[in-house]
């Protein structure tokens, strides 16, 4: 599936700073060599938990002797013209590892992100150059994010995915930043090893007043998604924008809301040495991953690729695998389909079924790729799904991203369980009938994707079954889990793959039903017929019903962005009349006077004077004339913005009413 990173090529207004007046040649080349170049650092933080410290954002500002501290919009375009860039990172480099260290001495571990510019991914050294570096300095490298920034093309060169997958292969974390100011095709992030997509700060600033931004911020968090990497909003300042980011299940987020940037020991005061109000989150263990294989070459290759990141443990037979897990119970599998005592799909299912879906986290390598395999190792736990022979670098980004996934999904089955063990018991007194009534009265009272997919997972859980929920627009897809908040790259792969396949596909435990733009993936199907059928025959029900709902938010959104349209359109239109009617007011004005005083010169009689006044007077009504038809269509397309502006608060107000009264009475919130 083909998705735009923003599915619109507009760019939004305003997302780049104003025009700045920069420093000169002499005083980018001071600050090099008299040291000048100061690190600054903002805290990035868990959005549902914004009083911890997940991580820091290292950016650099100038010293001036007379300017005082000077913006990086005043000198990195120079800087860049100047060939200095990779100067800048190296000096960036080693402030920020003076500044670490001081940190740990004094207990803060903190992960810290560094910009690349995207212009030093042509650098044919930079990765062998990034990588002794490293080696030399006491920064660990599991402690380092390199931030892609100033991405300037929709797509990725040779070069420069190239240049992504040698750093990645050499144990280096990678994000890219700035996205939603430039169209990004999602085939070209398809193949990049990358642990975070950062939504410019342009872009968060404008979530609240234009609908592109929301979506664009939802396409993101839907590659994010299927890509496994964690999404970042920067630039968060309002607690609007926070809580819309919550709801669409963004992650981590920065901005002036959480705090400014500040210098390196400003940081230790306002943020890491003020415990009342900061936590920083603890250093998390090295994730045990077993990896059952039997081919003696891929073993020597996975251990080389994967013992720096994980503790690895290798098995070449089912038995031998059982023993593996009962001592070091691994929460990653790297699991071969074909086995010499069996089927690795098998001895995973057998597993699944007696440790329950969050035991572990597989990805399943087969040398054949066709869809009931697919099928089959969704089933059986599995995340992912690769195809031998595969590059090395593809499984470390896959791994990379089941382990994240796998963190989020334990903690959100942990909140899920304490709030379903509360509230079991009143939800199984509910009558069958009364809960589909229900569910089709309160989905009209949700305003976006995940407010409906709220509303499907109550009524699942009401049913004591597990599903998925996937929206698909022009625009933008998204989907949902009830267990995790987010979907796993297999089971969005499931929804591209069985989307269009007919309006009810079963496979295993499975049942996906599907309308136009909406499909529901059921993952725990009861073996018994009967209420296997009951099952298919409400959800016909809920299907379309969710599929109403879904056009009906589709078509006030189009109503809201036409009513944006029309209101920039009344203003421009309102400020050409005025300008125009001053322009002509004036060169009618001018012509009858010059006429006026040209009479005595051309010799006119009293009535050939009179005929030309006649005919001047004749133009400004006709002026005025002109002026009130246009001021009469201003009005006109005032009242219809007004009008649609109205019909879609109405829907909003009553939708947001709803919702309260709905969530007051569930008392529940699942995100």
């Amino acid at each position: 599936m083909k998705i735009t990173i923003p599915p619109k090529t507009t760019i939004l207004p305003n997302l780049t700073s104003d025009p700045v007046t920069q420093i000169s040649d002499s005083d980018i080349e001071s600050a090099f060599l008299n040291g000048t170049l100061i690190p600054v650092y903002q805290p990035q933080v868990p959005l549902n938990d914004h009083g911890k410290i997940f991580s820091v954002d290292a950016c650099v500002r100038i010293q001036h002797p007379s300017l005082g501290m000077v913006m990086p919009a005043n000198f990195l375009p120079r800087i860049r013209q100047m060939g200095l860039m990779w100067d800048l990172t190296k000096a960036l480099l080693k402030s920020v590892e003076k500044d670490w260290l001081k940190w740990q001495s004094q207990g803060h571990e903190l992960q810290i992100s560094v910009n690349i510019d995207y212009e030093l991914l042509s650098y044919a050294t930079l990765s062998r150059e990034l990588s002794d570096w490293i080696s030399q300095s006491k920064l660990p490298k599991k402690r380092l994010m390199l931030d892609i920034c100033n991405i300037e093309s929709d797509s990725f060169s040779k070069e420069a995915k190239a240049q992504i997958t040698r750093l990645r292969m050499k144990g280096f974390r990678l994000a890219l930043d700035g996205l939603g100011v430039r169209p990004i095709e999602e085939e070209a992030l398809i193949d990049l090893p990358i642990d975070q997509l950062k939504i410019a700060s342009g872009v968060i600033k404008q979530l609240e007043h234009h609908s592109e931004a929301r979506d664009i911020v939802r396409s993101v968090q839907y590659a994010g998604d299927k890509l496994g990497a964690t999404v970042v909003a920067v630039g968060v300042e309002s607690n609007w924008v926070l809580d819309w980011l919550i709801r669409q299940g963004c992650s981590l987020g920065q901005g002036f809301l959480f705090g400014p940037p500040l210098s390196a020991d400003a940081f230790v005061h306002i943020y890491l040495a003020n415990q009342v109000r900061w936590q920083v989150s603890p250093d998390s263990d090295r994730m045990t991953l077993l990896v059952l294989e039997d081919d003696p070459q891929y073993q020597v290759l996975l251990l080389d690729a994967l013992a720096d990141t994980y503790n690895v443990v290798i098995a070449t037979s089912i038995a031998e695998a059982k023993q593996l897990v009962e001592t070091h119970e691994p929460k990653l599998w790297v699991v071969d389909i074909q086995l010499p005592d069996g089927s690795g799909i098998e001895f995973c299912k057998s597993y699944l079924d007696t440790h329950g879906e969050d035991a572990f986290g597989a990805i399943f390598v087969s040398g054949s790729d066709n869809l009931q395999d697919r099928l089959d190792a969704y089933s059986a736990g599995g995340v992912d799904f690769i195809q031998k022979p595969f590059p090395m670098v593809d499984l470390v980004s896959k791994l990379g991203r089941i382990a994240r996934f796998q963190d989020k999904r334990q903690k959100a089955l942990a909140q899920t369980d304490q709030m379903r063990n509360a509230t079991l018991g009143s939800m199984r007194e509910a009558a069958h009938y009364g809960d589909v009534v229900q569910f089709l009265k309160n989905l009209f009272h949700q305003d976006d994707e995940l407010g409906v997919a709220n509303e499907l997972f109550r009524f699942m859980k009401r049913k004591n079954l597990q599903c998925s929920v996937q929206f698909r627009s022009i625009d933008s897809t998204v989907s949902y889990s009830q267990s995790g908040g987010a979907c796993s790259p297999m089971e969005i792969n499931i929804f591209e793959l069985l989307g269009k396949r007919g309006r009810i596909q079963d496979f295993n435990q499975r049942s996906l039903f599907n309308d136009k733009q909406v499909s529901v993936l059921i993952k725990n199907m009861p073996d018994d017929v009967e209420e296997k059928g009951r099952i298919r025959d409400y959800m016909a029900a809920l299907i379309e019903g969710l599929e109403a709902r879904f056009e009906d938010m589709l078509r006030r959104r189009a109503l809201d962005s036409v009513s944006e349209e029309l209101n920039a359109l009344t203003q421009e239109l309102s400020e050409s009349l005025e300008l125009a009617k001053a322009r002509n007011i004036e060169i009618l004005d001018k012509a009858t006077i010059d006429l006026q005083l040209s009479f005595h010169l051309l010799n006119l009689t009293e009535e050939q004077e009179a005929h030309i006044t006649q005919i001047v007077e004749t133009m400004h009504a006709s002026a005025e004339e002109s002026e009130g038809a246009g001021r009469i269509a201003s009005e006109r397309v005032k009242n219809i913005s007004q009008l649609l502006a109205r019909l879609s608060d109405t829907g909003n107000a009553n939708s947001r009413k709803s919702t309260m009264e709905a969530d007051q009475d569930d008392g529940c919130e699942l995100f």
